[in-house]
């Protein structure tokens, strides 16, 4: 890297500038959460024609704003559910995050520049308000954004031009933009540190409108905090009446006082005291009198572009990121009960029906129940209304989305799969992965195979695949690699949960290594299905280590979610681990019996009262033998109702095809001297069924 011809390699000044930069008027760009906000409220303005009432805006948008004010859902992970939903259609929209006009800030660093001061700005932002400036000024500049231009500048000396470097992309390549916690968890090109590490050793680096957030989420963001100690060394300016964040005391701290200064002070004042220092005659900033076009109207200019079902999709990722499942199911149903021809004619519709389809995958409930759980009342449809409208409230248009000829995403079919997995009729799962790939158009990317792995572990649980866990081993590693800490989190869980099943204590102690990353990951995130997951997996070791309140407590915590979040196989998957640890109670002899058979009956009546267990069938065989147990050994009940507990458990393990089950639970019945007795009934289940 080649210093500019103006000045010595150990004269001048490179900016830092971050969004405070961009705020001031006249620009008035918006800081990181009003522009979210606006975004959001944008999108919402595209949903009217689908007859979405209000209270679902503010139920939705309101949740998602109390949870940002929370820190549990920070916007770069809001972002980033976007951005999975819509793709590159996200950032076209974030390109909007532009303005008309520049501010004093961005005029006084091209003043500043024509002294032959400023050697680089730097600056996190997307607007091009620092190109404008220089544009005005005729200083001769070159913006650089993505990995190619930050390779480019590496390799080549600057010529006189001040280098503007875009450290996370620019509105006029959308496809360069970084917004999203897993693209900043990934990193930056190594060119682009090169190149900034070049910048730390030549010269003072002044920091202006910059938070110091990044640094709270990685100390070493840009390599900062490692170049400390060949840095020539930095200012630091914040607001008056503001505080030094953490992590950016903690960059000031490395450097130490001799490199590192910090001063109170707008930042447009600073720079006009500098320029003055350096005697140069100028004439001051004036802001423009013509008008701004705002963020909003420029939103709204982007947004034509996004299809309408785009917009939902975007909008039930963050309600479903935050825990309002129930809300998002509602969402689906209704936009596509409502859809429009023009929806049918672009590419949002095939993301549509995967989410859609996956709605109904972990739920299982009708069109009505869904609307119920949202505090919608449907009218029911009577048989004179025709069959279709019948089919469409008392079964769920979802599940048949999974099947549309347009959802055409690799998952659809793992989907499927997973929907016959529970149903207990698993045709798809079997000789995985070979006799599902049949059923993809394409490769998968490596996030789908990840969640098709995941899909794929609820079947090798219930069907005694523990060599699978070499699957979650490879995708695990590919999350890891990408920074996927969500999907790495529920994979994880998978993973312990399938190493608990084995008794051999290197590999449980594995399984508890993966269990506590998986739940620190929750944690960070705040998914309420993330924490279900890990808090699942952390009753089933603690059951293992018989550990009975600490089993009893992370099981309640499972059920609560689950059952908040309305997901029926889930929450029956928890119920019979709940059964589980209750039998490690009643053999405890300082638990109160009473009390577990209360919570017993407290299970049973949300289970088998709710009629969950006949949704979710692949659990039935193991909670009607867990359940007979209970009733066996630690209640009064007639012979004859425990052994129909018993024959319901051998019956349902015979129907689902789970051989393992069906083997175990005979050698059972045969050592209670009950096996006959069972079988009798089951054959006469057989007969009645």
């Amino acid at each position: 890297m080649a210093s500019n011809n103006t000045s010595s390699s150990n004269d001048g000044l490179v900016i830092f500038a971050g969004a405070g930069c961009s705020m001031a008027p006249p620009a008035s760009l918006p800081g990181w959460n009003a522009l979210n906000d606006a975004i959001l409220d944008t999108l919402w303005e595209m949903l009217p024609q689908y007859g979405i009432k209000d209270n679902f805006r503010d139920k939705i948008l309101g949740a998602i704003r109390q949870k940002r004010s929370e820190n549990t859902f920070p916007p770069d992970y809001q972002a980033q559910r976007m951005a999975e939903r819509a793709g590159i259609r996200y950032f076209e929209l974030l390109s909007a995050v532009d303005s008309d006009t520049w501010n004093a800030v961005q005029y006084y660093t091209a003043q500043l520049a024509q002294t032959g001061i400023i050697r680089a700005v730097v600056t996190t932002n997307f607007d091009r308000n620092f190109e404008r400036a220089f544009e005005a000024a005729g200083i001769p500049y070159a913006a650089y954004y993505d990995e190619e231009g930050f390779n480019q500048l590496a390799a080549t000396e600057s010529h006189g031009t001040i280098p503007i470097i875009k450290i996370h992309g620019s509105c006029a390549a959308p496809a360069s933009m970084i917004d999203t916690r897993q693209q900043r968890l990934r990193g930056r090109a190594q060119a682009l540190q090169n190149v900034l590490n070049w910048y730390l050793q030549q010269y003072h680096f002044l920091f202006a409108g910059f938070s110091g957030a990044d640094f709270e989420g990685d100390r070493n963001y840009l390599g900062f905090y490692e170049a400390a100690p060949q840095a020539k060394g930095f200012t630091y300016l914040y607001m008056p009446g503001s505080q030094v964040r953490p992590g950016m005391q903690t960059i000031i701290d490395r450097f130490g006082s001799h490199k590192a200064t910090i001063e109170a002070i707008d930042p447009a004042q600073y720079f006009e005291r500098s320029l003055q220092a350096t005697g140069t005659t100028y004439t001051p900033f004036q802001p423009t009198t013509s008008s701004n076009i705002t963020i909003h109207d420029r939103l709204r200019q982007h947004i034509a572009a996004l299809e309408p079902m785009d917009a939902l999709n975007m909008l039930t990722a963050l309600a479903e990121s935050y825990g309002d499942e129930v809300s998002a199911r509602y969402l689906y149903d209704k936009v596509w009960h409502e859809r429009l021809q023009k929806d049918y004619e672009g590419e949002a519709l095939s993301r549509f029906l995967l989410n859609h389809g996956r709605s109904y995958a972990f739920n299982l409930e009708s069109k009505i129940e869904r609307a119920a759980d949202a505090g919608v009342h449907i009218a029911q449809s009577t048989i004179s209304d025709g069959a279709e409208a019948y089919d469409e409230l008392y079964t769920n248009p979802a599940r048949s989305n999974l099947r549309h000829t347009q959802n055409t995403s690799t998952e659809t079919p793992a989907l499927i799969a997973l929907v016959q997995t529970f149903l207990g009729n698993p045709i798809l799962f079997k000789e995985f992965p070979e006799n599902l790939a049949k059923y993809f158009q394409r490769k998968p990317t490596p996030a789908e195979m990840a969640d098709i792995v995941y899909y794929y572990s609820f079947y090798a649980l219930n069907y005694g695949d523990l060599e699978s866990v070499g699957l979650l081993h490879y995708v695990i590693d590919e999350m890891e690699k990408v920074c996927d800490e969500p999907r790495q989190s529920q994979l994880l869980s998978r993973r312990a949960i399938m190493k608990f099943q084995v008794d051999h204590p290197e590999v449980v102690a594995s399984g508890k290594e993966d269990m506590d990353k998986a739940f620190a990951l929750a944690q960070t995130y705040h998914e309420p299905h993330l924490l279900a997951n890990a808090a699942l997996a952390k009753a089933i070791y603690a059951r293992k280590q018989q550990q009975f309140e600490e089993a009893l407590q992370y099981i309640q915590e499972a059920e609560n979610r689950y059952a908040h979040l309305r997901r029926t196989p889930q929450y029956v998957e928890t119920a019979v681990e709940y059964l589980k640890i209750l039998l490690l109670g009643f053999s405890m002899e300082t638990v109160s019996k009473q009390s577990l058979l209360h919570l017993f009956q407290q299970v049973d009546d949300r289970v088998n009262g709710g009629d969950l267990i006949k949704r979710a069938a692949v659990y039935e065989p193991e909670y009607c033998y867990y359940g007979g147990l209970i009733m066996g050994n630690y209640t009064t009940a007639p012979r004859e109702h425990v052994v129909s507990w018993f024959a319901d458990a051998l019956y349902r393990a015979e129907i689902c095809g789970q051989q393992k089950n069906v083997e175990y639970y005979r050698e059972s019945y045969q050592k209670f001297n009950i096996l006959e007795e069972v079988e009798r009934s089951v054959e006469a289940l057989k007969t009645t069924t």
